[in-house]
């Protein structure tokens, strides 16, 4: 949950973290001396609860960023540099596991419609994880509709930060990236972003080897999703597409093993 408010005559934002431990980890993410200028600044903390600034200026377009090289450098580069650190202290199992909170969202409907075969692959298939490697930290909505041309500044600014976290599939965040801009433009055209991420230090070699693992959790994020906004005759629709089109290649992977690998 989120809330606008105004503190000391100034505009903030408050948003609820998981537990008391992801808010640490939220705000070490944000102050971090190689993040900060992404984030914004972390003005008070009282629990699970963050205040941060709010960020006036312009909301950037998947279009915007198309058809301005500069611009779609920019966007990727910062998911490039949030992928590359991670953090030394103590945090990311028992702060917030974003693969644990997804299993329980999914559960929590198991009694609404008949999806228990679909847990039982997707549970299965997280099992294929021997790849992984080191854990790095993980915005797992980042889009270019969450990032913000700052007013006065020009920098982008990262926003709706409550599912940061860090692990060793970080790269489930790019299936998000690449669905947000497949509902604006033909996906076929995400190539040079991939292109721009790499360039920038993002390494893809984990998509492909673990495939299956990153397809079962890109479908675990969408169905909950869907059943958390009531969308239950879709949620169906596509976890009996995931049973049937199991030995399938996600688009995104399949791009990954054609011009990145």
């Amino acid at each position: 949950m989120a809330w606008f408010a105004i503190m000391d005559d100034q505009p903030v934002k408050i948003y609820e973290c998981y537990n008391d431990s992801h808010a640490v980890f939220i705000e070490k993410v944000s102050s971090h001396p190689a993040l900060q200028f992404y984030f914004p600044v972390c003005l008070l903390r009282v629990g699970a609860y963050l205040v941060v600034e709010w960020i006036e200026g312009k909301t950037v377009t998947w279009q915007q960023a198309m058809g301005d090289q500069n611009l779609l450098n920019r966007v990727a580069k910062v998911q490039a540099l949030i992928h590359s650190y991670s953090l030394s202290v103590q945090h990311p199992s028992h702060a917030f596991d974003y693969m644990n909170y997804l299993k329980k969202r999914l559960c929590s409907f198991k009694g609404i419609l008949p999806i228990h075969d679909f847990t039982k692959m997707v549970f299965a298939n997280l099992e294929d994880n021997a790849h992984m490697g080191e854990e790095h930290i993980s915005h797992p909505d980042l889009t270019a509709t969450n990032l913000i041309e700052e007013k006065g500044t020009g920098r982008l600014k990262l926003i709706d930060n409550e599912l940061l976290a860090q692990n060793n599939y970080f790269l489930i965040d790019l299936f998000n990236t690449h669905y947000s801009f497949g509902r604006i433009l033909e996906t076929d055209l995400f190539e040079p972003y991939l292109a721009s991420y790499t360039d920038n230090g993002g390494n893809l070699k984990s998509l492909a080897e673990s495939e299956r693992f990153f397809s079962a959790l890109w479908y675990l994020r969408l169905i909950g999703s869907l059943l958390q906004a009531g969308a239950i005759g879709k949620a169906y629709q596509l976890s009996r597409k995931y049973i049937d089109d199991s030995g399938e290649t996600h688009p995104l992977i399949q791009l990954v093993k054609e011009k990145f690998i």
